[in-house]
């Protein structure tokens, strides 16, 4: 007994040795602003340069989205990627994800009080932004986390896209939370009510897919 014990304390001990992380946000320059954002803004890593290295994207709150390129070294240094589009509202998620299969990410972004934005890569760091000709909506709203999945494994990635709601100032189902399915082609339909997740409007700052069985 006592010595499975032991056993199990070394285990534990050589667990907790390998699973210690150092802050380092701060010696590396990677610098968040939560401008009007209390609850923390969003991150995404993808290797956009195409250097075998993850680099980083974060939303700040403000109108500015920060790109850091992974020097490969254990560092990362500030990047510009061109989006042409001047931001409405405070940036608060970023998502890289691959909405064509063409093994090139494009960038997702959800403003508070702004509308979704969709930015298309071609591969080239040329990006195209398309939200509303992919069919997601041309309105603002308090529009937050994003996550993504192919909820339904027909081989194209969807997403959904957290809404605040807050009672006081808004009303309706249109504050609800939303499910887009990417229907293969470039657009997006919004399947909230078909898939049975048209709900009251609550106060959702997160959205995430989990696998449960």
């Amino acid at each position: 007994m006592l010595r499975h014990l032991f056993t199990i304390i070394c285990l534990f001990t050589s667990y907790l040795s390998i699973s210690q992380f150092t802050e380092i946000s701060t010696e590396e320059e990677i610098f968040i602003i939560q401008e009007g954002c209390l609850w923390g803004n969003g991150a995404s890593f993808y290797d956009y340069n195409h250097d075998g290295w993850d680099d980083l994207t974060t939303a700040d709150g403000s109108d500015f989205v920060r790109f850091y390129e992974n020097t490969g070294d254990g560092h990362f240094q500030t990047s510009t990627i061109n989006l042409n589009i001047a931001f409405t509202g405070q940036i608060v998620g970023v998502l890289w994800l691959d909405i064509e299969n063409d093994g090139d990410e494009d960038l997702l972004i959800t403003q508070n009080m702004g509308r979704v934005l969709l930015f298309v890569n071609d591969g080239n760091f040329n990006y195209t932004e398309c939200a509303v000709a992919s069919g997601l909506p041309s309105q603002s709203y308090f529009h937050f986390g994003i996550s993504a999945a192919d909820y339904d494994n027909d081989g194209f990635i969807d997403f959904t896209i957290a809404k605040y709601y807050n009672p006081t100032i808004q009303g309706g189902f249109e504050y609800t939370s939303r499910l887009y399915h990417n229907d293969g082609d470039g657009t997006f339909t919004d399947v909230t009510a078909t898939s049975g997740l048209l709900a009251t409007p609550k106060n959702n700052i997160y959205v995430q897919f989990s696998r449960l069985q």
